[in-house]
């Protein structure tokens, strides 16, 4: 992890305005190699943590799709935060899936289902509002003041 670390240091050091990442893209599904790896994302938003503290971190992106194409987001949430040791305040969603005809009814019904899926994956004590960005769905805990 230390490799790592120390290229996500010198990116910063390049481009010191880039204040949002993300550990991983569409990390639940099959497809990618960190379907079932959730101890080496967590590394990898530890590691960015560590390295920018006033950075804004999505622990994970998790890809809206059925169960046959990859890990239940709360099931793949839960191990994350089991091996975080507590709760991430950023997690983002890819929606696709929601988003694409032709059955639009029972794509958006699915795409809320996963919406509230993606907001169970945070424990009962860390009840943090969620926005849409584009196509994604991204739950934050409010500044200060707000919320």
């Amino acid at each position: 992890m230390a490799q790592y670390r120390n290229a996500f240091q010198a990116f910063r050091k390049l481009f010191p305005l880039v204040t949002q990442f993300a550990s991983w893209d569409e990390t639940n599904f099959y497809g990618e190699a960190t379907y079932d790896k959730e101890a080496l994302v967590v590394g990898y938003y530890q590691a960015m943590q560590q390295a920018c503290p006033n950075c804004t971190i999505l622990a994970a992106e998790f890809l809206d799709v059925p169960k046959s194409e990859g890990v239940p987001m709360t099931t793949w949430a839960r191990t994350f935060i089991k091996l975080a040791g507590g709760q991430p305040q950023f997690w983002g969603l890819n929606n696709y899936e929601g988003r694409q005809p032709p059955r639009q009814h029972e794509h958006a019904a699915a795409a809320g289902r996963r919406e509230r899926q993606h907001l169970a994956c945070r424990d009962g004590r860390n009840r943090q509002p969620h926005r849409r960005q584009g196509s994604g769905l991204s739950a934050e805990t409010p500044p200060r003041g707000e919320g």
